[in-house]
């Protein structure tokens, strides 16, 4: 039992069969006052972990279950980026980013798996998270240098604003950090006179998105508003990573010079860990749009060495 969290014993049928044979025996003598103890703690832990989510009453699940209006595309086969709705893109990627983000186990965040040879069979999910966003990042860039009219290309940088935007009012700051990347890479945070273009809302937009997602005094106003947000929630993932990375790196495992655990570490790493599954259990009432979906897993992307290219055709040095 202390060698494994809760979530696995909902995943693991050997390890599950296993509590409930050290249950069944520990509870079988029931002369001692010792085996009484092991009884009432074992049942009291077995709750815990096996019983059931309590019923939703019928009148809050309603209410629940009530999808907000879709703004799905005509066209069941998506070519064009500007024919979809901001909001649309915005609740599809969230419905496809917290399918990823709930599967993340309390194992994946240790030892900073995620770095290592093995990260894949380690911490699955945290490497889908940063590919995924590393996907949206580039395809931001992608969809902004290719377009060669400069009043086309302000439309597409417009339009990504107003998506991160989006992704903000229902919560989804990880989405909100991987546009905001995208439009500060390079190739695009340099062309100012395509940025010079944009309407003044569209600024004030911006400016809110990067003071709220500001690394200042270790994104103090982003930990601020986590504090207080109503879920369900996407949090920003690189932060977790960071906070574990920290305390991994900055705490020893034992008390020097002894072979005491250090209860320390451990206390920070749990309060990491709780702060990363408190989002994992209220999910987005979105209706899933097979169409966008679909799009938003396929996207084309442009290399890192053809994007500087397109950037630097598109608004020369010096012009």
């Amino acid at each position: 039992v202390d060698k494994h969290y809760k979530h696995d014993f909902h995943n693991d049928v050997v390890i599950l069969d296993r509590l409930s044979q050290f249950y069944f025996l520990s509870a079988q003598d029931n002369d001692s006052s010792r085996a009484i103890f092991h009884k009432l703690v074992l049942h009291s832990l077995c709750r815990q972990i096996l019983d059931q989510p309590k019923k939703i009453d019928n009148k809050d699940k309603k209410k629940k279950n009530k999808l907000p209006k879709s703004f799905a595309p005509k066209k069941s086969i998506i070519t064009n980026f500007n024919s979809l709705h901001p909001t649309e893109i915005a609740r599809q990627l969230c419905l496809i980013e917290q399918a990823v983000y709930n599967k993340i186990s309390p194992k994946e965040c240790l030892h900073q798996s995620w770095a290592k040879e093995e990260k894949k069979d380690q911490s699955p999910n945290i490497c889908s998270m940063i590919s995924q966003f590393n996907l949206i990042s580039n395809w931001v860039a992608s969809e902004i240098v290719k377009v060669e009219d400069i009043q086309t290309r302000c439309v597409v940088l417009n339009r990504f604003i107003i998506i991160a935007e989006e992704c903000r009012a229902i919560h989804n700051f990880n989405a909100v950090m991987e546009i905001l990347a995208g439009l500060q890479s390079a190739p695009i945070y340099r062309l100012k006179h395509t940025w010079a273009l944009l309407p003044s809302k569209t600024w004030d937009i911006w400016d809110n998105l990067n003071s709220i997602m500001s690394n200042k005094e270790n994104y103090g106003n982003y930990r601020k508003m986590l504090k207080e947000i109503e879920l369900p929630c996407i949090p920003y993932i690189g932060i977790f990573l960071t906070d574990f990375v920290f305390v991994e790196d900055g705490n020893k495992d034992y008390v020097e010079e002894s072979n005491l655990v250090n209860v320390t570490k451990m206390r920070f790493i749990a309060s990491i860990l709780y702060g990363l599954n408190r989002f994992q259990h209220v999910n987005y009432n979105f209706k899933v749009v097979p169409t966008i979906q679909a799009y938003l897993l396929t996207l084309q992307i442009i290399p890192d060495d053809e994007l500087k290219r397109l950037s630097l055709a598109a608004e020369p040095r010096g012009k």
